[in-house]
């Protein structure tokens, strides 16, 4: 059975890397995906660090993107190849104790989470244990 606490948790990493995306893309006319944060970056023509017009803090890394929205939720990705956007559970974990709201939920749980969501066509999991939302045109 699938942790209820742990399930909601990753639905909202979710839906806050929705709005996180919005925010760098629209901040950023050069950026067409939020995955294009990273040649642009290595060609110079964005910081490595930075905050959005509308208050989301980055910083690229590696081959990824770690962003913390207005109410301080930590929202870190990794871009595959071809531009998808990817999350492990170890990302969400950070993500909840951004939350700082008590929650003890164990990578375990997460994991069990996201590969149910992965089931119900929520997720994808795109290798064993890294997931991408699923996103609906």
């Amino acid at each position: 059975m699938v942790n209820a606490p742990a399930r909601e948790c990753v639905l909202d990493f979710v839906s806050a890397l929705a709005s996180v995306r919005q925010s760098m893309v629209t901040s950023y006319p050069a950026l067409k995906t939020l995955s294009d944060v990273i040649p642009l970056v290595r060609r110079g023509g964005m910081d490595r660090r930075g905050t959005s017009r509308d208050g989301v803090d980055y910083a690229v890394h590696g081959i990824g993107c770690r962003m913390v929205d207005q109410e301080g939720r930590e929202v870190d990705v990794d871009f595959l190849p071809d531009g998808s956007e990817v999350f492990d559970d170890w990302r969400v974990i950070r993500f909840i104790e951004s939350l700082d709201n008590g929650l003890d939920i164990s990578r375990e749980d997460v994991l069990s989470s996201c590969r149910e969501l992965a089931r119900g066509g929520v997720l994808g999991e795109v290798r064993t244990g890294w997931f991408s939302a699923v996103v609906l045109q």
